[in-house]
């Protein structure tokens, strides 16, 4: 024992010296294997074989040795073993049907010799179609070497950009054939950009239907849009009004005119506005200057709660009253709605919005 204790060192003999008890070697073994043998999970075992693979370099044989020492780790039964040595050997269903049958590692060397030769006979057998294809390959391969030449200035295919006649000129426009610019600076998709401004509201005659509207003391002419949802004012106007200490709020609202240009209003503010002799509340929602043509443009959100009519030359807003309304059985709005169609062609451009 005191040999046994002066050949130990390190962990193992600083353990033993703090031993009690330990009076014959039997003990003493048993304690260095209590205190250091490695502790070996199941699990860990099932895992590391299932994921342990046959390695091309691999013969069979040391496959299998290879797997059954892994396995000693736990106490595995052999049909489990010979499982988990078919699944690293091959993916083919129909193989692991045939290897599976077998029940011990004996049975099972002897059906993985038989795979091991079939498997070597069909990749003989399949060389000599590999060496038919090869021309192929090599076909492709000089099909690569020998592109087809595209000039990248002109877009001619007789030539490459560094050989081009017109390489002088610049760049070639693909937009309009032209050469000078590319296509993204083309004057010409200024020009189309510029087409796709139009008026808000217009009649097919050119005549606009308005009214004279009064804010703070001041006239103005503002445009009525029954197909517009809602009203609008332009950013300079409203400058020159907020000088009577009115509040513009933030809004989130998205406009959308005829030429799809989507526009976020810079606010909205609510306005007491003089018509004729009456006094109505509106809600304006301000826009850019750029966006409408008109100062002030007047939409369904006011007109369905006011009684109005439109007749050529002339736009009539006044105060709903009940006394005012049609028979019980008449629908007063699809009524004047029929005689705005009748009398007029309107052509609306902010007939879509989305309030997000």
């Amino acid at each position: 024992m005191i040999m046994l204790r002066k050949k130990l060192t390190g962990t193992a003999r600083r353990f033993v010296f703090s031993l009690r008890d330990v009076s014959s070697y039997a003990k003493l073994k048993k304690a260095l294997i209590d205190e250091f043998a490695p502790f070996v999970r199941a699990s860990d075992v099932h895992r590391t074989l299932g994921n342990r693979k046959k390695k091309p370099t691999e013969t069979t044989r040391d496959y299998i040795y290879e797997m059954q020492r892994i396995a000693l780790a736990i106490d595995l039964d052999e049909p489990s073993l010979c499982e988990y040595i078919v699944d690293g050997i091959t993916d083919d269903e129909f193989h692991r049907s045939l290897l599976y049958e077998a029940q011990t590692i004996r049975h099972l060397k002897e059906k993985l010799l038989n795979y091991e030769k079939v498997t070597k006979n069909s990749r003989k057998k399949t060389k000599p179609d590999e060496k038919r294809e090869k021309p192929r390959t090599e076909n492709k391969a000089s099909a690569k070497s020998d592109p087809k030449k595209h000039c990248f200035n002109c877009g001619d295919a007789s030539h490459v950009a560094s050989e081009c006649p017109q390489k002088s000129d610049g760049p070639k426009c693909f937009n309009c054939n032209a050469f000078g610019h590319l296509s993204k600076d083309c004057p010409k998709n200024k020009t189309k950009q510029k087409e796709k401004k139009v008026n808000v509201v217009e009649k097919v005659n050119g005549d606009k239907p308005g009214v004279l509207l009064n804010l703070f003391g001041r006239e103005f002419s503002a445009i009525v849009d029954t197909g517009a949802e809602i009203s609008l004012i332009r950013k300079d106007l409203w400058t020159d009004l907020a000088e009577n200490g009115v509040q513009m709020r933030k809004s989130t609202m998205k406009v959308r005119g005829f030429g799809g240009d989507v526009r976020v209003v810079c606010g909205e503010v609510a306005l007491t506005a003089t018509i004729g002799e009456e006094e109505f509340p509106i809600r304006f929602y301000v826009v850019p200057n750029e966006a409408i043509d008109m100062q002030v443009l007047i939409g369904m959100d006011f007109l369905s709660g006011v009684d109005y009519s439109i007749s050529p030359g002339e736009v009539r807003v006044k105060k709903y009253r009940p006394s005012d309304a049609e028979p019980a059985d008449v629908d007063v709005k699809w009524i004047r709605r029929v005689a705005e169609l009748a009398w007029h062609q309107l052509v609306a451009g902010l007939a879509f919005f989305d309030d997000r």
